[in-house]
């Protein structure tokens, strides 16, 4: 009997600890999982990636933390984040890289030191939903349609030069729909290229803080067309390097403008502009340098407080409309501070404007 039941404890035992094992394995193969296409799992996001076809989703499971690039090539596909941190821990280098095709981003929740995504020339991302810390470097098409940005801490560029990421670097087509951007010391979004700001929520803090940022060449073009703006505009494209503003509320941080035009064009066409402590507007001449902006503005609402005017310029300035208020009332809101011959400020009468040359 105490034979009998020893060898049934024993097989009893066995029995238990196979189960056992089998189960473990069964736990690990799940959690070793971070990714799926329809009921199909992956190990990696990378291998999901590969597997995917044109049209398909790849959704993640868990939280991933990386040091590893995903890269995306000829796909036409979507990442769906469903809201699960996905860490890239390097300083150098991309989370993820779309060398070419198509790529769609769902639900993110993207962190990086550095460069979030990097969009190759001929290749296309449309992030639909989510939140993206880090630089998401544009070579093709960006389109935004929604969603929370922000730039990254201090990493390397590809050059190995230290920077303060933006949340956006712009060196091809970019267009933002909706989206809340946010950033101190370092501008929200850096263009080079082509740029189309249409709407979303901008709050740029700090000194060393811009809105939005046009400094491209020749062929650099920025278009606002709509958005709310706190804190600062800045413009500085050589040659006829353009940014125009056709729409917008942009509303001055404390002893600060909503725009500055430090070189190129800037036309002003609409918006509302607001500030206090300052000029709202300021179109820059450097003498040092002989560098400075043209601007001619007409349309628009200024509005300012304190001595400083609404409008303000040291280069070339045409004003064939819009208003012009500081303290309430027209006198003082422009004022013209002649550094150079090509200091000049020009009014068209109809708006009964004066203009207050600073010596």
């Amino acid at each position: 009997m105490n034979s009998c039941f020893t060898k049934r404890k024993k097989t009893c035992m066995m029995l238990f600890l196979i189960v056992s094992v089998v189960c473990m394995m069964s736990t690990n193969v799940l959690a070793a999982s971070v990714a799926k296409i329809g009921a199909k799992k992956y190990k990696t996001v990378q291998s999901a990636v590969n597997a995917a076809k044109d049209g398909q989703t790849v959704k993640i499971l868990k939280a991933v933390s990386t040091s590893k690039p995903v890269t995306v090539s000829k796909k036409n596909i979507t990442i769906d984040f469903a809201k699960k941190k996905y860490t890239f821990r390097s300083a150098k280098g991309d989370a993820f890289q779309l060398k070419s095709g198509s790529l769609t981003f769902r639900n993110m929740n993207l962190v990086s030191k550095c460069n979030a995504v990097n969009v190759g020339s001929g290749a296309k991302l449309t992030i639909l939903s989510g939140s993206s810390t880090g630089c998401i470097t544009n070579r093709g098409t960006l389109l935004v349609k929604n969603g929370k940005f922000q730039g990254a801490g201090s990493g390397y560029d590809e050059e190995d030069y230290s920077i303060d990421f933006p949340a956006i670097m712009n060196y091809g087509s970019l267009t933002v729909l909706k989206g809340t951007f946010t950033g101190n010391n370092r501008p929200l979004i850096i263009n080079y290229s082509q740029a189309v700001i249409k709407g979303g929520n901008y709050n740029a803090t700090g000194l060393l803080s811009y809105n939005l940022k046009n400094q491209g060449g020749s062929d650099c073009v920025m278009v606002i067309k709509g958005g709310k703006f706190k804190g600062e505009i800045f413009n500085e494209c050589s040659g006829h390097g353009q940014l125009l503003v056709l729409g917008g509320t942009f509303t001055a941080e404390k002893k600060q403008k909503a725009l500055t035009n430090y070189n190129g064009r800037v036309l002003i066409a609409g918006g509302t502009f607001s500030g206090t402590d300052s000029n709202v507007v300021l179109n820059h001449f450097d003498d040092e340098i002989y560098v400075g902006g043209t601007m001619i503005i007409t349309g628009g609402s200024f509005k300012s407080t304190g001595m400083w005017g609404t409008v303000a310029t040291e280069s070339e300035m045409i004003i064939t409309g819009g208003t012009f208020l500081v303290n309430g009332e027209t006198k003082g809101a422009i004022r013209l501070y002649p550094l150079d011959d090509r200091s000049v400020c020009y009014t068209s009468s109809s708006l009964k404007l004066t203009v207050d040359v600073i010596e």
